[in-house]
């Protein structure tokens, strides 16, 4: 995978990327992802569900995203995931790393085919509970 532009390290992102939420810590968004384990000689593009597998140490690269600046970034290990479904309407993904969390927006292009998994996944999660709220 390559990237066009310097590739930013996660502990020198600047503050500007950070929004801190008390209770949370700092939150960041991040475009254009791509989950990731490494080999000697290469990144494997992995689903984000691997994260179970002890031997596997998942990372990730995209674009950070604050107002009107982008930044590419590559984090350190990926230590958990979440699905935000406080808004029915939107269900959206989370990492976290050692310095922040991370809501996923977008994969990039080549790591889409390996999102679209468990997209659909999200996707029916998102019906099941639509249906669900809106019996009750």
């Amino acid at each position: 995978l390559s990237f066009k532009h310097v590739l930013w390290r996660e502990a020198d992102v600047p503050s500007k990327f950070d929004e801190v939420i008390p209770q949370f810590g700092i939150k960041r968004v991040l475009d254009s992802f791509s989950i990731l384990s490494k080999t000697d000689q290469e990144e494997i593009l992995e689903p984000l569900e691997n994260i179970k597998i002890p031997s596997k140490t998942l990372f990730s690269k995209g674009t950070l995203i604050s107002c009107n600046e982008k930044l590419n970034v590559e984090l350190t290990k990926i230590d958990q995931w979440s699905i935000d479904s406080s808004n029915v309407k939107c269900l959206a993904v989370w990492i976290h790393t050692k310095y922040a969390w991370y809501q996923l927006l977008q994969p990039s292009s080549e790591y889409s085919p390996v999102f679209n998994q468990l997209k659909l996944k999200l996707d029916l999660l998102q019906i099941l509970s639509e249906i669900i709220s809106g019996s009750s």
